[in-house]
């Protein structure tokens, strides 16, 4: 028999998971390396089942629909706001899921900006960051325009705010040199308050170049990333720090600047083996759509098991969602840290994609296509913590 907790309880309640698992078991343990850096090395087997239940569904009336959403987010009094790129607008809507009304809109005139950006809400303010047009713009949560400055351009990371309201807008920082063998060399984040001053910069964490196939017809040439490949990724949390790991393994920095090591925390887990009609499939589908990697693009480049995790996403309460593969894919379940990298729970949930979702104390807003009519709906489920009487 189970009973769902209220969310005081909820809270309480992770506070207690990181301690020990059902058994009174451990389920993170806790060393000082050599170094002095701290490493928190976690049992998932242990780890408490949570779960995602859908809830409610909204923009999908007409007049509300969505064309092609991009990012969401959640403010305080539980307003959504949703990135829609064709054509570029924020479409904000009430909790009950109520259309309110719009901020910006296509152009390149003040207040507008073009699809491929990036979305942030400051405490009343939200900043649109328009990588094409090198600009970001900041406007009052009714849609009216406060200010704006010059920003980088060409590069689109999703990211939040930081409690301190500091802006990280991604491209290039100048001050590593880009090498040949660190993807992440000279590109990191520009952090600016919503008034446009520049507060500091942050690098990328150091990344090896991914593997890709090549193709040429003798004039042009064409480069394009072998599929499932791990690759190293990276999030930036509420106070402004960068978690990232590489997809190879379950181990990930927590970082200052994105060069640094502030502790580690480690979350094991074997990925399944990707299935060969999978690995077949993805050569296919290449190959259909750019004829020109025929005999080039192989099936023996695919890597035969999953990364070891594929997304990563930071929640109201600053908690770290990693999001795992299993047998049906890449995103099949969750593993939840606190800010110093101890688990709390294992997630039960739909294949949700990280960079398109919000993720409170008590409820997750994703973008994700309605099977009936194709379009993109915002979906909100409950996180349910479930324990035994």
């Amino acid at each position: 028999m189970t009973r769902r907790l209220a969310p005081a309880a909820i809270i309480v309640m992770i506070a207690a998971c990181a301690d020990a698992g059902g058994g009174g078991e451990p389920i993170a343990r806790v060393d000082t390396l050599a170094s002095g850096i701290v490493e928190v090395t976690n049992r998932v087997d242990l780890a408490p089942a949570w779960r995602l239940v859908l809830r409610q569904q909204f923009a999908d009336t007409p007049g509300a629909e969505l064309s092609d959403p991009s990012e969401i987010l959640v403010d305080a009094a539980g307003r959504v706001y949703v990135l829609d790129d064709d054509p570029a607008v924020v479409r904000v809507f009430a909790s009950d899921g109520r259309p309110l009304h719009t901020i910006g809109r296509e152009g390149s005139g003040p207040g507008e900006f073009v699809g491929g950006g990036m979305i942030f809400l400051s405490h009343d303010t939200l900043v649109h960051q328009d990588p094409r047009q090198s600009r970001a713009q900041a406007f009052t949560l009714d849609g009216a325009l406060i200010t704006q400055w010059t920003s980088p351009c060409c590069v689109r990371v999703p990211t939040l705010a930081d409690t301190l309201g500091r802006i990280p807008i991604p491209g290039d920082v100048g001050r590593l040199p880009p090498s040949e063998d660190d993807a992440g060399a000279g590109m990191g984040y520009l952090r600016y308050r919503v008034d446009g001053t520049l507060v500091d910069t942050l690098d990328f964490p150091p990344a090896p170049l991914p593997a890709m196939w090549r193709a040429t017809d003798g004039r042009n040439r064409w480069n394009w990333f072998i599929p499932m490949q791990p690759t190293v990724a990276h999030v930036l949390d509420r106070e402004g720090r960068m978690i990232w790991g590489s997809q190879r393994g379950g181990t990930f920095v927590i970082s200052r600047t994105g060069r640094d090591t502030l502790a580690r925390f480690v979350l094991d887990e074997s990925p399944p083996a990707i299935p060969d009609s999978v690995r077949q499939a993805a050569v296919d589908d290449l190959v259909a759509s750019n004829p020109v990697f025929a005999n080039i693009a192989q099936v023996a480049d695919v890597p035969t098991t999953y990364p070891a995790w594929s997304g990563l996403s930071v929640d109201d309460l600053n908690r770290t969602w990693i999001l795992r593969p299993g047998p049906g894919g890449g995103a099949d379940h969750w593993h939840v840290v606190d800010p110093h990298g101890r688990l709390l729970a294992r997630v039960i949930s739909p294949p949700l994609d990280a960079e398109r979702l919000h993720i409170g104390a008590r409820w997750v807003h994703a973008l994700e296509p309605d099977q009936a009519t194709g379009l993109d709906v915002v979906r909100v489920y409950e996180i349910v913590v479930e324990s035994p009487d």
